[in-house]
């Protein structure tokens, strides 16, 4: 990477980024998070 370009964003931001732009609450993008790291794993914790 060169110095002149800024690190891209991680996903998780561009991704909340999007759904705050979307005026969605700060819950569903915790939600999606969750959804996205636990389901994977066949576990969804209690929020």
């Amino acid at each position: 990477m060169k110095p002149s370009q800024p690190c891209p964003k991680r996903l998780l931001d561009q991704v909340r980024e999007v759904i705050r732009v979307k005026h969605y609450s700060y819950r569903t993008v915790r939600m999606h998070y969750l959804s996205a790291h636990y389901l994977s794993a066949h576990y969804l914790p209690a929020i």
